[in-house]
């Protein structure tokens, strides 16, 4: 199923090694050739027991220690809790997805940098738009699930308002229907559309 508030299967997650949690979902039969999203939902433990709880301890998100690691984890209940979505186009029998969760604690942000091109003598700034994701798992992962690159080069020609198209691409990654990529705008001084 495509649409996040519908939940076929849950499970919970073991601890397998250092940075490596697993779960093993079943889904009934007629879901396969389907798409679905997978998402690693917050969960809290049981003060008394000590085991994992199907919801969110909402109880836990005010402690100060909870607000240092994620100052924006809201009330809402386990949808919003849960980290982005990632899509899989075609279940099969059986999937391997690998995820690296994280829970919408931080926003994107922008990354600024400046350099001197000897190669076209002039002067050159750079602007990386950021997911949150891979901001806040920074846990090592394969080079094929780091956020691809998209450069613009004077950018400023064709896409006026970068802040608010990021803002929507960053939403559409949140909810599964955009990988999380970063947005390098390239902007090179004393150069114009009429230079």
């Amino acid at each position: 199923a495509s649409n996040p508030s519908v939940v076929i299967a849950r499970a919970p997650a073991r601890h397998a090694g250092v940075d490596l949690w697993m779960a093993n979902l079943t889904l009934p039969d007629n879901h396969i050739y389907s798409q679905a999203l997978v998402a690693v939902a917050a969960t809290g433990k049981d003060p008394n027991t000590s085991l994992p709880t199907k919801e969110f301890n909402m109880s836990m998100a005010g402690s100060q220690e909870c607000n240092k690691v994620c100052p924006r984890l809201a009330p809402q209940g386990t949808l919003t809790n849960a980290g982005p979505y990632k899509k899989i186009d075609r279940l099969e029998s059986s999937n391997i997805v690998d995820l690296w969760p994280d829970f919408s604690c931080k926003t994107w942000r922008t990354l600024e940098m400046s350099f001197f091109s000897d190669a076209i003598q002039r002067q050159v700034n750079v602007k990386a738009r950021l997911p949150a994701a891979s901001q806040e798992n920074t846990a090592a992962r394969p080079s094929n699930e780091m956020p691809p690159i998209i450069f613009r080069l004077n950018s400023e020609w064709y896409w006026p308002h970068p802040v608010e198209v990021y803002d929507v691409w960053h939403s559409l990654m949140v909810n599964g229907e955009m990988e999380p990529f970063v947005v390098a705008e390239v902007y090179i001084q004393g150069l114009n559309f009429s230079s």
